[in-house]
Formats: C-alpha cells, structure tokens, sequence
C-alpha cells in the first residue's frame, strides 16, 4: 500500500521537484508542499514572536529531503507593525541629487509621526540618483546623547498615534482644595502637513459641548491655529497666538500646552545626561525660547525638562512664568498602548512663593489609536460647533 504523507513528516513523499508556500499571519503559520498541482504535505503551527523560528519549524517539518524548487512566502507582519508601530526601525535618508531634489524632502506623502520616527537622521549628496537607505539602530538616540538640540527634537518628534479617540477627567483644584471634576473627550489625527485634534467637554453640564480645536503644523513658520467654541455664545473664536498663554477653561494648562512647539524656536542646553525621575532614566535640559514673541505666546521664560531615555515622553516639565510663578508638570503611568507611549495621568501645578495656587490632574479613562471613526471632518470648525 502506498504511504501517505502526513503533518509529521515527509518520509513517504517521493524525492522529487516541489513548489514551497509559506503564509506567516499574526497567531499560525502555515506551510504547504506541492508538487504537480497537488497538495503533498502541509502543515499549521503557532507564529513565534520573531517570526523566523515558527517559520523554520513550519518548512522543516514538511520538506524532508524534497528538492524545493521554488518558494513563496507572505506575512502580514510588516503590515501589523506597521498598524501597530511595534518593531520599527528608524531610518535615515540620503538624497543624491541636490539641488533640484531639495524641492521633494524624503518620506514627503508619510504621515507626519511616522515620517518623523524614521527620519531623524538625512544628508544630502550633490549626485544624480537617490537613495533611500535603512539604518536600523544606527539612527536610533543613544542614552549617551549629549547633544542637547537633538535631544529636544527627538522628543518632540516621537511617535504620538494617530486617529486616536480618548476619553479624560480633569479634576481642578484651587488653594483650598476645593475640587471641580470635568469630564472631555478627545480626537486627534495626523494629516501630511499638520496634525489635528478636537476636544469636546460631556460635563459638567454648563461646560457641556464646549470645544477646542487645534491645528499644528509641520512648517515651522506657521504658528498653531486654534478655535474655542462656547455653547452660550453659540459661535466660535479663534485664539490669537497673544492669548495662548491664558488659562484654559480654568485649568492649570494654557491654550499653548495644548499645541505643540516646535522646537527650533527655543534654545537647549543639558544640564545632566542622566538623572532618574520616578525610576526613570531621565536626560535633564534647560530649554529657553529664542524670541520674545515666542515667550510672550506662551508665557514661559525658561523651562526645565526631563525627558525618559526610553520613551521619549517628558518626565516632568518645570516653567518659569511672569508675576514669579512657577508650573510644574509630571507625567505618570507612562505605557505602550498600540506600540505609543501613553501617559495615564497629568498633573500641572501651579505655585507662586513657594505656595501651591491651583492644580490640575488630568486622568486617562479610555484610549484607542488607529480608529476607523475618526475621519478628516472631526476637525473643522463645522463640526466644533456641533459638539456631542
């Protein structure tokens, strides 16, 4: 009779030519043999964390001393990497070409944060090809990193997610510890040249529907855009760049803390490249901005900043305000959530001779990146008005 082959081997496959196919999704793998258009082995085993293993133990088990002629393998694991911006290597590009290819930047149609990530390092080469080159960990910020500038911009430019739908509590309180709890929620989505977020307070009731709409852009001579609606008004306003360092709706963070800087406006310097905050390794710079306008918008002189060698995020921020007030503010419970480094909670306090004025704690209840409901119309002045 003749043998058939099974899952737990080939010893009764003839030795001849066969056609390998391999498919690697996120939880099995799947290997098949065939030869002559027809299925002579296959077998289903788990997907290993690096892929490869799960894959050599999947074509080892049904190959035998077959003579692969040819092999075809797909995965999605660049796609769910990708997705999920786990296992990423940053990159850096070199453009030969200049000066007509200094018109069209590298990764030009990328999303901004993932341009970023990739692109913290480029040079360009006078020449006439162009080359994209990965660079794996060689672009990567060492822990060592001294170069303060650099060290801003990396931080600044971090992956932050996109499409993400959140859900908060801010809870403000004054000097004598009385407590106002708001609850919001919050959009945001990156676009080629900016990135877009809304904020919408559920309550409490008389805040119901009151709105913020920011727009950062990704040109560093344009200034954030941001809108205030107020249900009472039933009309919105725009925030002019004077009033971005006013209070915002009460809370201990401005209308600028809301925005992001762009870090070329402001001068750093390292204080320590190594201090630990909370069990954190921490590199501590001093950044002050370079313009009085830019000090005027945000109502810092000079900042202190101490930025996790891990993640990126800014530990715990102290800024120096007008009228001999200070601003302290700590980020905890920072963790992955979809391959982003995520705060859980905020707290920003405000102190004026040595005495606590006021603060905010600002808590994480729900988070999600990569949400299909979030679209471009989240984030138009229309649809602020519009509210829950």
């Amino acid at each position: 009779m003749e043998e058939q082959p099974s899952q737990n081997g080939a010893s009764g496959i003839p030795k001849e030519q066969c056609v390998l196919g391999v498919d690697v999704g996120g939880t099995n793998t799947d290997a098949v043999l065939l030869s002559g258009g027809q299925t002579i082995a296959s077998i289903k085993v788990p997907t290993t964390p690096d892929v490869e293993s799960g894959m050599v133990a999947a074509v080892s088990s049904i190959s035998g001393s077959n003579r692969i002629e040819r092999a075809h393998v797909g995965t999605t694991a660049f796609t769910n990497a990708l997705i999920q911006r786990k296992g990423l290597a940053p990159a850096a590009a070199i453009r030969i070409g200049t000066p007509v290819s200094r018109s069209l930047p590298p990764m030009i149609d990328w999303p901004p944060a993932k341009r970023r990530m990739h692109m913290r390092n480029r040079s360009w080469i006078v020449g006439f090809a162009c080359l994209l080159l990965p660079l794996s960990s060689a672009a990567e910020l060492s822990p060592t990193e001294s170069n303060a500038d650099k060290i801003l911009r990396a931080s600044f430019d971090r992956d932050t997610g996109t499409k993400l739908i959140e859900r908060l509590r801010m809870t403000i309180s004054d000097s004598r510890g009385r407590e106002r709890v708001r609850v919001l929620q919050r959009r945001s989505m990156e676009f080629k040249t900016d990135e877009k977020t809304l904020l919408v307070f559920e309550s409490p009731g008389d805040l119901r529907n009151t709105g913020l709409l920011t727009i950062d852009y990704d040109d560093a001579d344009k200034d954030p855009d941001q809108w205030l609606y107020l249900p009472g008004l039933g009309r919105s306003t725009r925030i002019a760049s004077k009033r971005r360092s006013g209070s915002f709706v009460g809370s201990d963070l401005s209308y600028g803390d809301l925005a992001t800087p762009d870090p070329s406006d402001y001068n750093a310097r390292l204080v320590s490249g190594s201090e630990t905050v909370d069990g954190i390794d921490c590199w501590h710079l001093e950044v002050t901005p370079k313009t009085k306008a830019e000090q005027d918008a945000t109502g810092y002189s000079k900042l202190e900043m101490w930025i996790g060698k891990e993640s990126l995020v800014p530990i715990r921020i102290k800024a120096v305000m007008k009228g001999q007030r200070l601003k302290y503010i700590s980020f905890s419970g920072i963790r992955q959530v979809q391959g982003v480094w995520t705060p859980k909670k905020t707290l920003a306090r405000t102190v004026r001779d040595g005495k606590l004025q006021s603060q905010t704690v600002i808590e994480q209840l729900e988070v999600a990146f990569d949400q299909a409901s979030v679209t471009d119309g989240d984030f138009t002045v229309h649809r602020l008005e519009q509210g829950l």
